[in-house]
């Protein structure tokens, strides 16, 4: 069962990793509104700060179920995560990532409902943090890869 890792276990995991780099992205964190206020009070003491914080929405929790349901694959080999319609895994003869390919048990519309409920229960929370700090950026994710990643690397200053 689906159980969030405590604020505490979480920041003793991410902070040392974010003191000792020149830059990075984090995914899927910070998740509540207590774990955005302790990265920036630990960033602050370092004398850091977050550039951007970049928000992809536009799916609804129904197509982002499917999506899931549809084809999610992770790479035993790797850990990449793949999907069969949108990203596939690379051919085996191409030698890129030998699998197998899987689905992780834990990749059920039950779980993936409590996830989006509790991403729901903070996301506004997070939104408002970030957007008054003036470093919330929101991407479209409504759309293919390639306009997602150029939409993100432009929002970084790098070039598509």
């Amino acid at each position: 069962m689906y159980q969030p890792v405590s604020d505490e276990a979480i920041m003793r995991l991410v902070m040392p990793h974010a003191r000792r780099s020149g830059g990075w992205i984090l995914d899927g964190f910070p998740a509540s509104l207590a774990q955005a206020r302790a990265l920036d009070d630990e960033l602050e003491e370092s004398g850091g700060a977050l550039d951007h914080v970049i928000l992809l929405e536009g799916l609804g929790d129904e197509e982002l179920i499917h999506r899931v349901l549809s084809g999610r694959l992770h790479s035993q080999a790797i850990g990449m995560v793949y999907h069969l319609e949108r990203d596939p895994p690379p051919k085996l003869e191409l030698r890129l990532d030998p699998g197998p390919f899987v689905n992780l048990d834990d990749d059920t519309e039950e779980t993936i409902r409590r996830r989006l409920a509790a991403y729901h229960r903070e996301a506004d929370a997070l939104q408002g943090h970030y957007a008054g700090k003036k470093i919330l950026v929101t991407v479209d994710a409504g759309r293919s890869i390639e306009e997602i990643s150029g939409d993100i690397l432009a929002v970084l200053g790098r070039r598509t």
